[in-house]
């Protein structure tokens, strides 16, 4: 009887073993996807959007169509035009829905607030 009694606890321990990478990689996976949910919905331009961006408009013109975040820096295999003398580029993700997983972002340029130029990389 002490002999099952051990190999039941043993066989209860090694389940439980069994589920900690489980339970820790379905943490991860769901950690992840509220990040892109999160960057997703917080760094997004729609293609209408973008469309209707004009090159001379100010910021504050383009406050009610920007998201208050933006990505730092494209990823570096994206290739991009040089940036115009003296501007700073934002970059934004370009997207329809949380469920567009297409690779475009758009890159503005500015200096002194005033957009001097509009990409899509």
């Amino acid at each position: 009887t002490a002999l099952l009694r051990t190999r039941a606890r043993l066989r209860r321990d090694a389940r439980r073993a069994a589920l900690i990478p489980v339970v820790l990689g379905a943490a991860i996976v769901m950690f992840l996807v509220g990040l892109y949910v999160f960057t997703s919905a917080t760094t997004s331009v729609s293609p209408e959007d973008y469309a209707g961006i004009r090159v001379g408009e100010t910021r504050d013109e383009l406050t009610p169509v920007l998201p208050d975040r933006r990505i730092r820096k494209p990823p570096p295999v994206i290739s991009e035009p040089s940036v115009p003398a003296g501007a700073t580029c934002e970059y934004y993700r370009a997207s329809r829905s949380l469920l567009d997983f297409g690779d475009t972002m758009y890159r503005l340029c500015f200096k002194d607030d005033v957009l001097m130029a509009k990409d899509m990389l």
